[in-house]
């Protein structure tokens, strides 16, 4: 993810999750620079549940995932960053970031 499609998402979503098409999306802002993005799914008694849930941070003007949750997957994932993590955290990061694109564009 670049810069300006972290302010494309801070542009186009917000804090409140939303329904759009196929399950709830929310974008937010954690604090000054970390951030999270989150697609769920409609689950029992409205609840929803993570498919995913990614916590990232922008350091020196660089997009770094922190941390995934999904509990729609089998086994549920529960990953932090770390170096043999990065790579798929950050593929994880730019799906979810293309499937937001891809309700608002």
């Amino acid at each position: 993810m670049t810069i300006e499609e972290l302010k494309f998402l801070q542009e186009n979503f917000s804090e409140e999750k939303v329904y759009l098409t196929d399950g709830y999306y929310r974008f937010k802002q954690l604090a000054a620079d970390e951030y999270e993005i989150m697609f769920a799914l409609p689950g029992n008694c409205g609840t929803s549940e993570y498919h995913p849930r990614i916590r990232f941070a922008v350091e020196a003007e660089q997009i770094v995932p922190i941390s995934l949750m999904d509990v729609v997957a089998t086994p549920v994932q529960l990953i932090d960053y770390s170096p043999e993590t990065a790579a798929e955290l950050t593929l994880a990061l730019e799906n979810l970031k293309n499937k937001f694109f891809a309700v608002k564009v």
